[in-house]
Formats: structure tokens, sequence, C-alpha cells
């Protein structure tokens, strides 16, 4: 009766045999063997961080989404990574992001799809990149001239 096998995790690749028997009562035996192929081994990157250098104010910059493949994979060129706008894109491995990629909100979250090339084995789930555009800073001139006393006349004032 067909059902799901655990495999053992101390034997791979496993043999596995079956007997398979016909409506007539003939029956065949066979065997195959049972590969187990680790996930690819990533990392959480860190958040990609830029300024709010274009059109300051709207939020929007262009990412360079490559910029955390090396902090995802360690540097591991046998994993490859591709970047998605939903959690559903980076399962399916439909419409991968292209770099300069211009973020749609701030902070935005970008899904991780990291597949194995030798083994074809992916992951999906749990890993994510975080962009972030920071506002410029607002300098204030002040409304007054700011005066202090060279007290050693040297010309220079250390601190105001």
């Amino acid at each position: 009766m067909p059902g799901a096998y655990a495999n053992d995790p101390n034997i791979n690749p496993q043999t596995i045999y079956v007997v398979v028997e016909g409506l007539n009562g003939c029956t065949k035996q066979t065997s195959f063997e049972l590969q187990v192929n680790p996930l690819p081994n990533i990392t959480t990157p860190q958040q990609l961080e830029l300024c709010d250098y274009n059109n300051p104010g709207d939020e929007r910059e262009e990412f360079n989404l490559e910029d955390a493949t090396l902090d995802i994979t360690q540097g591991d060129k046998t994993i490859d990574i591709t970047y998605h706008e939903t959690q559903a894109d980076a399962d399916s491995g439909n419409k991968s992001l292209t770099s300069p990629y211009t973020n749609t909100s701030n902070n935005q979250t970008i899904y991780i799809r990291a597949e194995d090339v030798d083994t074809g084995c992916t992951v999906t789930q749990g890993y994510t990149l975080t962009l972030i555009v920071n506002p410029l800073p607002s300098p204030q001139v002040p409304s007054e001239p700011v005066e202090v006393c060279d007290t050693d006349n040297d010309g220079l004032k250390s601190s105001i």
C-alpha cells in the first residue's frame, strides 16, 4: 500500500526496495535510490539603506539589490539569488526584480528566493531584505549671527 515514507537521515543515498503486485496476483520486485539533497545555506541580509537624494521627500530611490547577494550567500557561488515583491512570487520563482530597483514604499520588504544551482533545491520562506530610504537632513540657518570671544587671541574658537 502506498504511503508516506520517512527516510533514514543517517543513510544518504538510501536504497528503497519495492514489490509490486498486479490484480492477477503476479509480483515484480525492483529498487531505486533515494537521495535527499540539502537546502541552500543562506543568511538573513543586512538592510539596504539609501539617502533620499533623487527627488527629496518622495522616499523613493534606486537600489542595487545585488548588493545584498554576497551577504545572503556568504560567497557561495552555487547559490542563485532572486528578489521578489511578494512571497507568492518568490515561492513560484515568477516576476523576479531587476536592478536598479526603485522601492514602492518606505520601508519595503523584498522576498528572497535562493536556489542551489547543482540540485535545484530552493529556499523561499523566512528570508527577506528590507529597503530603507532615509530623509535628508534639514539644516536651519541661524536667524542671528553667531558670535564668540577669542579668549586666547589666536583667531580661533574651539567650541561654540
